[in-house]
């Protein structure tokens, strides 16, 4: 009766027991190179460097700015020796488009080099984690 139970008990529960598929070498170490803490850190940082490289390259680029102001304007005033009142009532409204963009600056130029750099150094740090 007991060995009948157990049976039972464990054809209930086969389909909630999963067999590990096999895994050869080369699957094995791509799996601990995928969850290897220095190569993840070494692609978060890789990810992070490049994004330096756009905000270099932008600082070289146009900056355009568009300004759009709008007033109306209510003002009373009373002349004192002649007890005269003016109203002054009138709207005033305007914008302004600007475009500035930089000759030269040689410190731009040497943040963009320097972005370069940094991205070709987070290629090179993940490659040498990749080897270790």
């Amino acid at each position: 009766m007991k060995k009948t139970l157990q049976l039972y008990a464990l054809l209930l529960a086969s389909p909630l027991i999963t067999v590990a598929a096999p895994m050869d070498f080369l699957q094995a170490f791509e799996q601990a190179q995928k969850d290897d803490p220095q190569i993840l850190a070494a692609e978060y940082q890789y990810q992070a460097t490049q994004t330096t490289l756009p905000q270099a390259r932008a600082a070289l680029l146009p900056n355009v700015s568009l300004d759009v102001f709008a007033s109306k304007h209510n003002n009373e005033s009373t002349d004192q020796t002649s007890l005269i009142t003016t109203a002054d009532r009138y709207n005033s409204d305007g914008y302004s488009l600007s475009l500035t963009q930089s000759v030269y600056n040689h410190g731009y130029w040497l943040k963009l080099q320097q972005a370069d750099l940094n991205v070709a150094i987070g290629e090179a740090q993940i490659n040498a984690a990749r080897q270790a």
